[in-house]
């Protein structure tokens, strides 16, 4: 082994060869008709959210499960994007055309050279830039009275960086406490879970043979996460600043507790329970909602009563939820 004192080796590069990056190829126009045919990859569910894009808008069920696979049986005849470029000021003279095939995931045009042009600007347009989103949910515990004013002048402006910046304040007095904080990052248009917790197992009620109704119940057991869950569906909206948020957010305030169930037969027995089997109560709460907010805002989500501890009533305290959420995009 060469020491650091020794000459370092002389090597000749002379031979080496450093090609070029290879460009994309120019597709060229057909000689006897002046065409241009070109194709630009483009997956399905980003093709669907194109269109939807240019389409008019309709009225959203409010009830609607913001995570629902969208309807996709009005394009059951094929995707019309020629339609929609069209839309755009882009004609089709006879001849050209623009065709989606969901099984290669590309859509294939053909157009003039000059129309072609425009089209590309357009697709490389609607080729969103590597965008990621940082969402930053935070749980306070504040009393009652506090919780009541920052809601009230919440509820007269969409940004509540003052509401915050007041509730930060008083973390330092101790009148209200940072409970927990839950930080995810993903992309666009790609779904995003968050679980903290307890996951446990309880015995959930019973059930009898249908087909030996006078058998023994047989006992059920389920599963439920104790703590946070948030599950998330970001993308940036057509504006570079702007977010449109579907999500659902489930807290637990306190541990599960449990009851005794009332014996179902003389012979039920559950494991390890005897035939007085514990049913858990948990302290739930949850909001499902869909919202849009500028990169960098903070919101005021929600604000909940407390169950599951003696100490909640006892202080009178409100549990409120912040989300901050910002864009963080690079090129390509």
């Amino acid at each position: 082994m060469a020491g650091c004192s020794d000459p370092a080796p002389t090597v000749s590069y002379d031979d080496l060869v450093i090609r070029p990056k290879l460009s994309a190829e120019v597709p060229r126009a057909d000689p006897e008709t002046g065409l241009i045919t070109e194709s630009f990859p483009l997956p399905l569910w980003k093709a669907i959210r194109k269109l939807k894009q240019f389409e008019e808008p309709s009225e959203a069920n409010p009830l609607a499960d913001p995570f629902a696979a969208p309807d996709t049986s009005p394009y059951d005849d094929g995707l019309p994007f020629q339609k929609n470029l069209e839309t755009l000021g882009i004609p089709f003279p006879e001849g050209t055309s623009a065709s989606y095939d969901a099984e290669q995931r590309e859509l294939t045009v053909v157009q003039t050279p000059e129309n072609m042009g425009i089209i590309r600007e357009v697709m490389k347009a609607e080729d969103p830039r590597e965008v990621m989103i940082s969402l930053r949910f935070e749980f306070y515990e504040v009393p009652a009275l506090l919780a009541l004013r920052l809601e009230q002048n919440a509820c007269e402006h969409s940004e509540h960086t003052p509401e915050w910046n007041a509730l930060r304040e008083t973390l330092k007095s101790g009148d209200s406490r940072l409970i927990s904080v839950a930080l995810l990052q993903g992309r666009s248009g790609q779904r995003t879970r968050y679980q903290e917790g307890d996951q446990i197992v309880y015995f959930a009620g019973y059930e009898r043979d249908k087909e030996s109704p006078q058998s023994p119940p047989r006992p059920l057991y389920e599963w439920r996460n104790i703590g946070t869950e948030i599950e998330v569906e970001p993308i940036a909206g057509r504006r570079e600043d702007i977010i449109d948020l579907n999500f659902r957010l489930v807290y637990h305030t306190a541990p599960a507790e449990s009851v005794l169930e009332a014996m179902p037969a003389p012979d039920f027995r559950v494991p390890g329970a005897g035939s007085r089997p514990s049913l858990p109560v948990f302290h739930e709460k949850s909001l499902t909602t869909q919202l849009g907010l500028y990169s960098g805002d903070i919101r005021l989500l929600t604000s909940w009563t407390p169950t599951g501890k003696a100490e909640y009533a006892e202080k009178d305290v409100r549990h409120l939820v912040f989300l901050q959420a910002a864009l963080q995009s690079s090129s390509p």
